[in-house]
């Protein structure tokens, strides 16, 4: 950024502001101080809104900038929760006293203790308690880099890190024969299962469980017998159980643990991660093997040298309650001592678990057990986030034009007043969310866009005040003071029932529905400065000036005299009905009728090389079948030994296209290396007793139990993420533009959202690439030349150029050692090196990757195998193209149900009980939350009537419908729609009380007044909104398509319900009715 940039952000509003409060110094001086408390805010705002502005694609330099969420800039967000069966284990006060807080600063020394990634950890009050990790997209500024970042952190966070050491029990102990026969004794008749262990025959001896390098590294297995055992002086205990699948009831293939029995120290001798000073990574003196070095406090070397004195014995290194390793004490230790990994781990992968374990023992011990798996994870590629933006920004530039054409050509000069201050809610709105660093989410600028339309809501009350003031015959300056008077308490009641609902969606929402609630509390507030001050000011300069004699308006009715009461049993009994009906059509469709949000599941997003129609699509996702067959095997085997044994298999039992899963609870992602005993292998072929036989052929060597059943993708729902305006259509002469044979404008578009309720999003990769094939865009793999590096440990480089902003050097290097052990190469690592030419893994522009190989080629390989290998047409970096994934648990969509619900039920408890003390009867909050819950029934009515408009009629796509299914942002307007609806119904009710004075009964007569006073203002002010949000819904994008419907039907709705339901509701209610006897004959005397 050159000089002049760099001072414009700050010249430049500083110039117009300091003009502007010059000219009021010399012309408008009785006015010079408002004009100064309007304009400096403005300039404020200007400074950081354009310098966030310069510097939103150039990031070396520095001051405010955009903080884009997750859906805007790209990146993954995880949500973990507190481990369920250990937040069982705690009281009532330890729950109480549990700090989400803590675990969340905790997480984030672990995970980016210099903030070099830009991580955002935030807690989550939830039963149990959640916290929410934000990684962006890595950047210059930071964030991260793609798959194999993600599973670091993953891994950072899924270790509690409480370290421990203590004695291994021995024969050599004093009366240690003896505590071994009284340990075996313990244990006759203990049956093991997923968590339980065995008992310890006293309080000063424990049997803790070995991790699986310590238990393999000890060549303990499946087959190991069962029960106790010595070996040599220390003792072991040995046991297998069968998991029961809880959805089927189902025992599963044995599974096995191995525990060690350990001396307890007691409290003022134990020695824990607490004690600890320092820890480092340092290499083997001997081996040069990285492992991990600690230094302890003083008081904690005191005791570890006193724990240390069984010089010959074996002390056990215990990490979150499993041994990693037993070493035998070679001499007394106190300042230092080391922790030796497994001889399993080895290169990079042992490099990474040492640097992890250090930062885990550093940061110190998390003060809870996580999930194993997050809850929820999304992932959004910058590439959809960068359209998004894109499209959002579009919209409010439109919504921004449509009501400012609206307001000047209905209210002339009065309605160009007020799209100034719409302009400067709209720049003090963004201004102040760049300030705090609020994030800028998807349904923020949603939120941005409706804040435009009800902005100028309190602007039309104002000026239809003016209108009926002036029809009363009060001159213009009157007319203008008793219009901002009068329209001022309705004003506030209109924005501080829509801001309850925002601050409801704040406190239940997620990442971006806070987003949401944000823009839209801080730009109602900013809009009753705007409104109600800074137009204010304008208007008092003209009057003052003698600048306007009249303000001219259009005027939709003259006086109407509709007799609304007179059909109110009718439109009762029409509403009642559709409202049922709404309800049962929603309800017809069950959970097909929700998002993944609230069902769990994935949703997949991905890209064809030419544009296709939405029904072509949904057709095949529909009718896609294959094989899933769910294989046991007797002892745990590796997933990649399985892979290969399939692959070898003669050409005669080949499974067509095998894509192996390891069966592992919560699992949503395929790590290469894990073992199972139990595996679910998918094929194309629908063949089922040829797969089963098959399988048992290529897997025989050991000893498979397979089960076969047909399978599709569960619950699919198609999406475009592209609305019809902008889509294309087929043109046999079009030769130019990005799709030869197609031409801008249609039905068509290339990109599609696919949602399922299966959760391994793994799985529903394979399916999705093999339904569509070749018509996706896959991932390009190009190798660049062969380079010979002269005098160099490695002599071979070329280099990869990846088209995936996923794909890592560790993703590759991981598939070059893998391919270098199928060739028989024991240590792989020795023979090559992978990383980034420049230094920095961030992706290139268009989300390409590159990365350096550099190798020594072993014997009996060459370099062009390799490069065959990783560029190969159905290799391992060949996929489909993704720039959007969602994954969310099944717990987590259950609670987020019941989020939904208490946020619509607390925002009608805040509506009622406002309204009840804004209109000193329980009648009015009663009538507009009843109000309310026949706009609800009769929108969610219309989202499940779309779903059959647009499967069973070709209208769908002419009305831009789609097979909605409601999510979060879907609640979000409904909260929404509470607070516009009750905005009008407040309207009315407002013009009720003041029509009906100091009277005691409320007549029909009063009610027909009242609505017929407010008619124009209730149309007007409807309109505006009706204005944004259908700009909202037609260029908004996909990802707020299903919140501006429901604003679009809702504001329609709303508007109905205020007229014909919510006042006729205040009769029926009771409300005014006249009383009896003497009690009649005091109010008539107090009315008068």
């Amino acid at each position: 950024m050159d000089i002049l940039q760099q001072q414009a952000y700050w010249l430049i509003p500083t110039v117009i502001a300091a003009l502007i409060l010059a000219i009021a110094w010399v012309r408008f001086k009785p006015f010079f101080w408002r004009i100064f408390i309007s304009v400096v805010p403005l300039a404020l705002a200007g400074v950081v809104t354009l310098n966030a502005w310069l510097n939103y694609s150039n990031v070396e330099h520095g001051g405010f900038r955009f903080n884009l969420g997750v859906d805007l800039a790209g990146g993954t967000i995880l949500v973990y929760e507190v481990d369920r069966d250990w937040w069982a284990t705690q009281n009532e006060r330890e729950r109480e006293s549990f700090s989400a807080d803590k675990l969340a600063q905790i997480l984030k020394r672990r995970i980016d203790p210099a903030n070099l990634l830009e991580v955002t950890i935030r807690p989550i009050k939830a039963d149990p308690p959640r916290v929410e990790i934000i990684l962006p997209i890595r950047s210059a500024r930071g964030g991260v880099q793609g798959a194999a970042d993600i599973e670091r952190v993953k891994s950072k966070v899924s270790q509690v890190g409480k370290l421990e050491f203590r004695l291994v029990a021995d024969t050599r102990d004093e009366n240690g024969e003896a505590i071994m026969e009284d340990a075996k004794n313990a244990v006759q008749g203990f049956v093991l299962d997923a968590k339980n262990v065995p008992p310890a025959p006293s309080d000063e001896l424990a049997w803790v469980e070995l991790s699986p390098q310590a238990a393999k590294e000890a060549n303990f297995s499946v087959q190991t017998p069962s029960g106790f055992q010595r070996v040599g002086t220390i003792a072991f205990y040995h046991g297998t159980y069968e998991p029961i699948d809880p959805k089927t009831g189902e025992a599963g293939p044995k599974v096995s643990r191995h525990f060690i029995l350990t001396r307890v120290p007691p409290p003022e001798a134990l020695v824990t991660g607490e004690d600890l000073a320092t820890a480092s990574e340092q290499p083997d003196p001997n081996t040069g093997r990285p492992e991990v070095v600690f230094t302890l406090k003083p008081d904690g070397a005191d005791r570890f040298y006193e724990l240390t004195n069984a010089v010959g014995h074996q002390m056990a290194i215990i990490l979150d309650s499993k041994v990693m390793s037993y070493p035998t004490l070679q001499a007394r230790l106190r300042e230092s001592s080391r922790i030796t990994m497994s001889n399993q781990e080895r290169g990079l992968a042992l490099k990474r678990k040492v640097e992890e374990l250090v930062l885990i023992l550093r940061t110190g011990a998390l003060p809870a057990t996580l999930s194993k798996e997050p809850v929820s994870t999304e992932t959004m590629g910058p590439t959809l986030g960068e359209d998004t933006i894109r499209k959002g920004t579009w919209s409010i530039g439109l919504a921004f034009a449509a009501v400012v054409i609206f307001m000047v050509v209905y209210y002339r000069w009065a309605g160009a007043i007020a799209s100034s201050a719409l302009f400067a809610n709209l720049l003090l709105t963004v201004g102040f969310m760049v300030a705090v660093k609020a994030v800028f989410t998807l349904p923020g600028l949603a939120g941005l866009v409706l804040t435009l339309g009800m902005a100028v809501d309190a602007n039309v009350l104002i000026y239809e005040r003016i209108r009926e003031e002036r029809e009363r015959g009060a001159g213009l300056a009157l007319a203008i003071r008793n219009g901002y008077d009068r329209a001022f308490p309705t004003i506030i009641d209109t924005h501080l029932t829509s801001i309850f609902t925002a601050i409801v969606l704040y406190a239940v929402g997620n990442d971006q529905l806070k987003g949401f609630g944000v823009s839209l509390t801080v730009g109602l507030l900013i809009s009753l400065f705007t409104a109600l001050y800074m137009t204010r000011i304008a208007f008092d300069i003209l009057v003052a000036n003698n600048w306007i004699g009249e303000l001219k308006m259009i005027k939709l009715f003259s006086k109407p005299n509709i007799d609304f009461m007179a059909v109110r049993y009718y439109w009762f009994t029409a509403t009642v009905a559709l409202s049922i009906i709404g309800v049962l059509i929603f309800a017809l469709r069950g959970e097909k009728g929700l998002s993944i949000e609230f069902t769990g599941g994935t949703s997949y997003k991905i890209e064809f090389k030419q544009p296709e129609s939405i029904e072509t699509v949904r057709s095949e996702v529909a009718s896609a079948r294959f094989t899933a067959a769910t294989v046991q095997f007797p002892q745990a085997v590796r997933l990649d030994e399985v892979q290969q044994l399939l692959a070898s298999a003669p050409e005669a039992n080949r499974v067509p296209n095998p894509f192996v899963v390891p069966v592992t609870a919560g699992s949503t992602t395929v790590v290469t290396g894990k073992e199972s005993q139990a595996f679910t292998i998918y094929t194309i072929s629908t063949d089922q007793a040829r797969v089963q036989a098959d399988l048992a052929a290529a897997l025989a060597k050991l000893s498979p139990s397979i089960t076969t059943a047909e399978v599709g993708l569960p619950e699919p729902a198609v999406y475009t993420l592209y609305r019809a305006g902008s889509g294309y259509s087929q043109s046999a002469g079009a030769t130019e533009g990005p799709y030869p044979g197609f031409v801008e404008g249609g039905n068509l578009t290339p990109d599609f959202m696919i949602r399922t309720t299966l959760k391994n999003r793994s799985v529903v990769q394979w399916m999705v690439s093999h339904i569509f094939g070749d018509r996706l865009v896959w991932t390009k793999v190009e190798a660049g030349p062969v380079k010979t590096l002269m005098g160099a440990r490695l002599d071979k480089e070329f280099e990869l150029k990846i088209s995936d902003s996923n794909a890592t050097a560790e993703t590759v290097g991981r598939l070059v050692g893998e391919w270098m052990k199928d060739r028989g190469i024991a240590l792989p690592d020795q023979y090559f090196q992978v990383d980034s030419p420049s230094g920095d893994q961030a992706p290139l522009e268009g989300g390409t990757t590159i990365v350096r190989v550099q190798l020594t080629p072993p014997e009996g390989t060459t370099v062009e195998e390799l490069i065959a290998f990783l560029t190969a047409k159905d290799g391992p970096l060949y996929q489909p193209k993704s720039d959007g994934v969602q994954n969310v648990d099944s717990t987590l969509a259950a609670e987020t149900q019941s989020k939904a619900l208490v946020a619509i039920l607390l925002s009608w408890g805040a509506i009622c009980a406002y309204l009840w003390f804004r209109f000193g009867n329980w009648t009015f909050g009663l009538a507009a939350v009843l109000c309310l819950i026949h706009d609800l029934c009769f929108t969610v009515g219309l989202i499940g009537l779309a779903h059959y408009v647009v499967v069973y009629t070709p209208f769908g796509g002419w009305l831009l419908l789609e097979d909605f299914k409601l999510d979060m942002p879907a609640i979000a307007a409904l909260l929404t729609l509470v607070g516009f609806s009750v905005n009008d119904t407040i309207v009315v009710f407002d013009r009720i009380r003041e029509v009906r004075g100091k009277s005691p009964e409320l007549t029909p007569e009063m009610i027909n007044t009242s609505i017929n006073q407010t008619l124009s203002r209730t149309l007007l002010t409807s309109l505006t909104v009706f204005l944004v949000v259908f700009v909202l819904y037609v260029a908004g994008g996909e990802g707020v398509h299903l919140f501006s419907f429901v604003m679009v039907v809702g504001v329609i709705i709303g508007t109905y319900s205020s007229i014909f339901v919510a006042s006729p509701l205040l009769l029926w209610l009771g409300e005014g009715q006249a009383p009896s006897g003497s009690r009649t004959r005091q109010l008539q005397e107090a009315a008068t």
